[in-house]
């Protein structure tokens, strides 16, 4: 089995390559290069922040220069799409939907399973501080005594990131739903400090974030 991904040293791109023992052929979408044949090909490769055309314009553009690259049928492509495209109304969502329906007319036009995957918010070790994931950004400033940014009491979902790359392989059916936790920003902290002090975890979110802070 061969497989082709896009996005290999983001966070979910990471574990996917975990997951498939670093196999996995890497397509750079910032060159012009013509990837080999391939089995499956994964789209992790997006943008989360910026401006509404970076947003909007640039997940859309990614997913098309991606198709374009294309000189084979592969059996499956999967896509890393986000739960907020099912949603929200922001410049983001509305990057990821059209993203989504380029790749599966794309893949309708050549008689290619689609595998679209919602992901939620994820956390797990290789996440980028000051980016896109909030547990990785209080983990890195505990670590390093650096400012906290502001954080807030609203509650929303978290997965982890190794459940969402186990799920984006297994190639012979469609992706289901991540297990998700309830949480909020602040929870965070409050368990990473208590952590750090020598609590034991107590909840799964706990087990994750300790491994973070020992590891990431």
């Amino acid at each position: 089995m061969s497989v082709l991904i896009t996005g290999a040293t983001g966070a979910v791109g990471t574990h996917v390559q975990i997951q498939l023992n670093h196999e996995a052929a890497v397509l750079d979408l910032r060159g012009y290069e013509k990837p080999e044949p391939a089995d499956h090909v994964m789209h992790l490769a997006g943008i989360n922040r910026g401006t509404r055309e970076e947003l909007v314009n640039g997940n859309a553009g990614l997913a098309q220069k991606f198709v374009d690259s294309l000189t084979f049928i592969p059996k499956t492509l999967t896509f890393a799409n986000s739960v907020k495209a099912l949603t929200d109304i922001t410049d983001y969502s509305e990057g990821k939907r059209l993203a989504s329906w380029i790749l599966m007319d794309w893949c309708r036009s050549n008689g290619v399973e689609y595998r679209n995957a919602y992901l939620p918010n994820l956390m797990g070790k290789f996440g980028k501080p000051n980016h896109n994931m909030i547990a990785t950004t209080i983990v890195e400033a505990l670590k390093n005594n650096l400012p906290l940014p502001q954080l807030n009491d609203q509650p929303f979902r978290m997965g982890f990131l190794r459940f969402a790359a186990r799920e984006l392989v297994q190639f012979d059916r469609q992706p289901v739903d991540i297990k998700t936790y309830w949480t909020t920003a602040k929870d965070l902290l409050i368990s990473a400090q208590e952590l750090i002090a020598g609590r034991w975890p107590e909840t799964p979110i706990e087990v994750e974030l300790l491994e973070m802070l020992e590891v990431n």
